[in-house]
């Protein structure tokens, strides 16, 4: 087996023409029946799903770094699929995960100001929040697959779960930083959504990625963009 070194949380190989991951569980994520995802032509085949590992078909591609212009729309076409699929997925867990990183970071004596003024602000966020979609909910560049037929492959479905489309559209805006042009690409395509919603999940997605990163053993990368970018972000639109 040959070591994939992508991703944060789980350890994974190239095993033959599979993909072999062994599971790092921390409590919120892998509680998908990935059986679920049968359906789907974007979703590389389930070979097995134990409690330990899973094991997918291998899909020969690049991860899907730099999206052209047809691949947002693609993307928001996949998107659109997901969201109005009858998959029946584990309930939304947003708010433990903040709730469970907050503590670890209380653990740890960080104290970061932004994500104390904004705690009661994201929790009316948080209040107001659907959970009644499917969505993949961790979307980023790491996890769609690019073939050199252009076809687009989602993986790695461990934080999927019941919740909101705005969640899933702010969360591939933000990991991406796309420019306005790139959203403006996506949202047109996509069509059914709510600026102001997405504004404050823009908002959510921002703060949770900073308590998550805070929350590592070590810190992932460079988090002090994402943190003035809460600061603006919350500064337009709460």
């Amino acid at each position: 087996m040959k070591k994939i070194n992508d991703g944060h949380t789980n350890i994974s190989f190239k095993k033959n023409n599979t993909f072999f991951q062994q599971k790092i569980k921390n409590g919120f994520n892998h509680k998908i029946n990935y059986k679920e995802l049968k359906e789907f032509d974007f979703v590389p085949k389930l070979i097995e799903d134990t409690n330990e590992t899973i094991e997918w078909e291998w899909i020969d591609g690049k991860t899907l770094d730099n999206p052209t212009n047809a691949d947002l729309i693609k993307i928001a076409q996949i998107f659109k699929k997901i969201h109005n699929s009858k998959i029946q997925l584990p309930k939304s867990n947003i708010r433990q995960r903040i709730n469970e990183y907050r503590k670890i970071l209380k653990d740890k004596n960080i104290k970061i100001d932004i994500i104390e003024r904004l705690f009661k602000k994201i929790n009316m966020i948080l209040k107001n929040i659907n959970r009644n979609t499917p969505i993949h909910g961790d979307v980023w560049s790491k996890n769609i697959i690019k073939t050199n037929d252009e076809k687009l492959y989602f993986i790695d479905w461990e934080y999927a779960h019941m919740g909101d489309i705005h969640f899933e559209l702010a969360y591939i805006i933000e990991s991406y930083n796309f420019s306005k042009e790139q959203e403006d690409i996506l949202l047109e395509e996509y069509k059914d959504y709510s600026d102001e919603l997405l504004k404050k999940h823009k908002i959510l997605i921002n703060y949770l990625t900073i308590l998550w990163a805070y929350s590592q053993n070590e810190l992932p990368y460079d988090i002090k963009p994402q943190i003035k970018k809460l600061e603006n972000l919350s500064k337009q639109y709460l």
